[in-house]
């Protein structure tokens, strides 16, 4: 009782304090051209004392058409050199003010580090309120506790002191306080370095939960390894929550920090689900479960389906936001309908029709212009020094509030393969696994697709229950690429491309080729394996999985 009467409490105060900033975006929404327009004209004003703002005169551009004939597009490797400089240097070379933050991507093998000046960065802690807000608004996520796996790694600082960190963690940490303390988290379980026994601590002190009403992650794929961890030590598991010790090497690692309190009575509640057949679930764990908060979109389609089943029947699942490094993404405005702005506020933007901008061609449009149901490259301008930034991200416009578009993440630009002109994409091999589940019921969990362009041909690596012919399967799987692909089928009908050969993997197989990646040094829980990849990019030898 007292913790609904405090959720109450929470709830109205923050109606008072976050509604009417919260309100004030959606009228943001009713004219997005004379929002970004006006935005635009702050930003070069702000920075028309910088190094780049006198080269380029900032202070005589009046309109948006002077702006983009002055100032080019750009990429990150083209502006890198002047963002570390300035961070070093303290000098305005890029923007008139101080980098007080620095926000990376996941990739250790292609790091980015983009600048916050403290007025954005004030701006991202305020979206971040508004993000909450939302998430309280609907389905009483809040109520009870709330199993996190949202921190990552704890906030770290670069080689000039400047603290660093991932949009996702940054958006943890600057959650409001009630929030945070409901959070089933620990800094010290995030802080260890081996994912196994990472995972391991994190299954003990969530399990010892009883009343869990919402999970939060960013890649639904961390919930389905933590599923996995739980069944393969679920007796040893309950031993602990029982005692409350925790295993040696997980003790060393957290440096003796009291994480656990003996629990028998939870312990023997869980020793129940021992006499049920198969594996057990987190509907078995938490019946009352409100809501999943994650990424739904792009490369995590595939392990969402798979979580949904793991979950009360109709639990509802969340869009987290499309996060980008360059700034803070998107805010989810409305959880009912996963209704995502982007931060049109905050940064301005420009948009490529996806087709003509990778044939090389396409006029840039604004937020009012966009089409529902189209794709677009983003192209992002920020008061912290990015100029006309070419992200390589592309989303599709899902809807509108008012005149603004809502999105959702579709993958990197990057993510692409090319053998002989089929201009294959994750996209492409995502919808394609989705049209053989929905009409063959194949029941492909997981999956990777790897060009081998000295065959010229498509290896499809899938894990399903279901047995099938390997070569129905791969008629099958031919078809749906070229339904979804045009270049596709005019390759495979000229012969330049051998039909593509499908082979299954043991479950679990592809899980653990994303574990090694994080052993290697990618961000968890925010890597994301990709579905699509070339042959020379797979570090290991799948032949031996295969069954």
């Amino acid at each position: 009782m007292i913790n609904w009467i405090a959720y109450g409490a929470y709830w109205i105060l923050r109606g008072l304090f976050d509604g009417y900033a919260f309100q004030r975006l959606i009228r943001l929404t009713k004219r997005p051209r004379n929002v970004q327009v006006a935005l635009l004209k702050r930003i070069l004003r702000d920075n028309k004392d910088s190094q780049i703002g006198r080269m380029y005169r900032f202070n005589v551009i009046h309109d948006l058409d002077e702006f983009r004939e002055q100032v080019g597009l750009s990429t990150y490797e083209a502006i890198k050199n002047d963002l570390r400089l300035q961070e070093t240097s303290r000098k305005y070379l890029l923007c008139a003010a101080k980098f007080v933050y620095l926000n990376h991507n996941a990739d250790p093998k292609n790091f980015k580090a983009f600048p916050f000046s403290p007025n954005a960065l004030r701006d991202a802690r305020r979206d971040i309120r508004l993000t909450a807000y939302a998430w309280l608004r609907y389905y009483g996520l809040w109520r009870n506790r709330v199993f996190t796996l949202l921190e990552g790694e704890p906030m770290s600082y670069s080689n000039t002191g400047l603290p660093q960190g991932t949009a996702i963690g940054f958006l943890y940490r600057h959650l409001p306080t009630f929030m945070r303390r409901r959070c089933i988290s620990s800094p010290e379980i995030a802080a260890i370095k081996d994912p196994e026994t990472r995972y391991l601590a994190h299954a003990i002190v969530a399990l010892a939960e009883t009343n869990v009403t919402c999970l939060v992650t960013a890649n639904p794929a961390t919930f389905i390894h933590l599923l996995d961890v739980i069944n393969r030590n679920f007796e040893a598991l309950c031993d602990v929550i029982e005692h409350g010790i925790l295993p040696e090497h997980i003790q060393r690692a957290v440096r003796g920090k009291q994480l656990l309190r003996a629990n028998p009575k939870r312990a023997d509640e869980l020793r129940t689900l021992a006499e049920k057949e198969g594996r057990k679930t987190f509907a078995d764990f938490w019946p009352s479960i409100r809501g999943v908060i994650c990424w739904t979109a792009g490369s995590c389609r595939s392990a969402l389906q798979y979580l949904r089943m793991q979950l009360p029947t109709g639990t509802p699942v969340i869009e987290l936001g499309y996060q980008s490094s360059a700034s803070f993404g998107t805010i989810n405005v409305d959880t009912r309908t996963n209704a995502c702005l982007l931060s049109f506020h905050r940064n301005f933007y420009e948009f490529a029709e996806r087709a003509p901008w990778e044939a090389g061609f396409g006029q840039l449009k604004l937020l009012d212009e966009l089409v529902v149901g189209q794709e677009y490259y983003v192209i992002i301008t920020t008061r912290s020094g990015l100029y006309r930034l070419q992200t390589d991200q592309i989303v599709r416009v899902t809807g509108k509030v008012h005149n603004t578009p809502t999105f959702e993440f579709v993958q990197n630009g990057s993510s692409s393969t090319n053998i002989n002109g089929e201009r294959l994409a994750e996209s492409h091999v995502i919808s394609a696994v989705e049209k053989l589940n929905a009409e063959h019921g194949c029941e492909i969990s997981q999956f990777l697709m790897i060009g081998d362009t000295r065959e010229k041909r498509y290896k499809f690596y899938a894990e399903s229950e279901n047995v099938w012919e390997p070569e129905l399967i791969a008629n099958w799987f031919d078809n749906a690429i070229a339904s979804v692909n045009s270049e596709w089928a005019v390759k495979r009908i000229a012969e330049r491309m051998e039909e593509p050969e499908f082979h299954r993997l043991p479950t679990g197989t592809i899980n653990a080729l994303r574990t090694r990646s994080i052993r290697d040094g990618f961000a968890d829980p925010l890597y994301v394996l990709p579905h699509l990849q070339d042959q020379s990019d797979v570090a290991v030898d799948l032949s031996g999985a295969m069954r």
